[in-house]
């Protein structure tokens, strides 16, 4: 809805409109939920926005890897699959417990093996569901590039440091280094692990920056 490409046209307008809806709506609660939380963030956390304010932030605890066996395997066997010994262990894996991700990552392999017209889900289709959900959505990935630029001017070489987990401040400016992470912090494209270690929160976006060209 707030995307750079506005499939629903402009986003303040759009929201104001939905606000006003939902705050003649006396007799109902409204929950908004998403696993990409710079998005969240841009509906609902800037006093522009419409719905600056509208309600209280909630994190949500990460998935537990047995929850996401549990409820993968229970959904290919919906529809007659059966996962061999590593395969959903491996989607979680891949995944990285990242709800959208994950998902995405089963959804291919699944399509795959319809494809493949098979029921049985190796360790070799779940790594084609993998580069087909990579494939897929290169062109989100793409535009979450374009908005890492904007970021900060050493936020694309940041970004791929982190990724590849290479020395961070290698030949910046005192500094530097920092403010383009801080940028990609707030933005939610990093996350901080502890002192001097951060990660890409998209495996998928991980990935891209390792496979691409080395940017400066």
């Amino acid at each position: 809805m707030a995307g750079d490409r506005r499939p629903y046209g402009d986003p303040d307008a759009v929201t104001k409109r939905m606000r006003a809806i939902f705050q003649r709506s006396d007799h109902v609660s409204q929950l908004f939920a998403g696993s990409l939380e710079h998005v969240m963030r841009d509906l609902f956390a800037p006093t522009r926005r419409a719905f600056s304010g509208y309600g209280t932030f909630k994190a949500l605890r990460p998935i537990d890897p047995e929850e996401w066996l549990g409820g993968l395997t229970e959904r290919f066997h919906a529809d007659e699959c059966e996962p061999l010994p590593g395969a959903a262990e491996r989607i979680v894996e891949l995944g990285e417990r990242h709800p959208r991700v994950t998902m995405l990552i089963a959804q291919q392999t699944h399509l795959v093996s319809v494809l493949l017209g098979t029921h049985e889900i190796e360790l070799s289709t779940v790594e084609l569901g993998y580069r087909a959900a990579l494939d897929g959505d290169e062109a989100a990935i793409e535009e979450t590039v374009g908005r890492i630029r904007s970021l900060h001017k050493r936020a694309l070489l940041m970004a791929r440091r982190v990724a590849t987990g290479s020395a961070l401040h290698t030949g910046l400016r005192s500094g530097e280094g920092d403010r383009a992470l801080k940028a990609l912090q707030a933005a939610g494209i990093v996350e901080h692990e502890e002192r001097g270690r951060w990660r890409i929160v998209n495996p998928l976006l991980r990935r891209y920056l390792i496979e691409s060209q080395p940017f400066r």
